[in-house]
């Protein structure tokens, strides 16, 4: 049986004025494109 992949920590400094923005790519690019895993 497959182990689920370990917990990713990604830590970076954003210019205030890009927070927004980079939330929302880095949300994008982790949660709304994430595969489905079944383990059966």
């Amino acid at each position: 049986m497959p182990y689920p992949p370990p917990e990713i920590k990604i830590s970076c400094l954003i210019d205030e004025k890009y927070a927004e923005l980079a939330v929302r790519a880095l949300h994008e690019a982790f949660i709304e494109n994430q595969e489905t895993i079944v383990i059966d």
